[in-house]
């Protein structure tokens, strides 16, 4: 049987394999001292989140860094447009620009135009291109359950 070599964790004091640690060569064993779970809560802590938001606003506060973010960041996203657009649908929704270029109408109303991806907010499983208005009109219907029948009811009044 090989031996799994393991190091103690030194916020939380468990004894754990390696693997459970986040690979740093300038620690002993070339891993980390906390175990990657406490690096975790850590870092999502309400504590250190203001930190590192004060700490953020004194580095913008200086206008030479929030010319060279503004820099970094434009190069980032704005390289290529269709490169950002694609990487944004594969985030959000799982699915290809050009699986989403396919579709060249609306799936409810058929008329082309510029679409948007529509989602389901609870699973947040993608179900089609939508242009801007009938993805609206999903959204508003999904949030005021039953509001279609009330429309129909208002509609029939005449």
């Amino acid at each position: 049987m090989r031996h799994l070599k393991t190091k103690l964790c030194s916020k939380c004091g468990k004894t754990r394999q390696l693997k459970f640690f986040n690979k740093d060569v300038r620690y002993r064993l070339g891993v980390k001292g906390w175990c990657k779970t406490c690096e975790s809560d850590y870092g999502r802590s309400p504590a250190r989140k203001k930190a590192h938001k004060v700490q953020w606003q004194k580095y913008m506060s200086n206008p030479e860094n929030r010319e060279r973010e503004r820099i970094r960041s434009s190069r980032k996203y704005h390289r290529d447009p269709k490169h950002a657009k694609d990487l944004v649908l594969r985030r959000a929704h799982g699915i290809s620009l050009q699986k989403f270029e396919r579709t060249k109408r609306c799936l409810l109303c058929k008329r082309k135009v510029r679409l948007v991806a529509d989602h389901n907010h609870k699973t947040g499983r993608y179900r089609g291109a939508l242009c801007i208005l009938c993805n609206m009109i999903i959204g508003w219907v999904e949030r005021h359950q039953g509001i279609l029948k009330r429309i129909g009811l208002y509609l029939r009044r005449g």
